[in-house]
């Protein structure tokens, strides 16, 4: 199997509905540090005091 197929299989597999990731982040983190990038998490959207409605970024440089 390739790379990508084996990749696309993966993040399909995630159960990603926002604002969930379903673990795609961590799985695109690490593909992405492994090859050099640099990953940060950022979170956006209401105050911290409703953590179930703050959406999470994954940001590579």
């Amino acid at each position: 199997m390739s790379d990508a197929l084996g990749l696309a299989e993966a993040l399909i597999a995630c159960p990603s509905v926002t604002p969930a990731d379903g673990g795609a982040h961590a799985l695109l983190a690490a593909r992405l540090a492994a090859a050099g990038f640099a990953c940060e998490h950022l979170d956006a959207g209401p105050a911290p005091a409703d953590p179930a409605t703050r959406v999470h970024n994954l940001w590579a440089v």
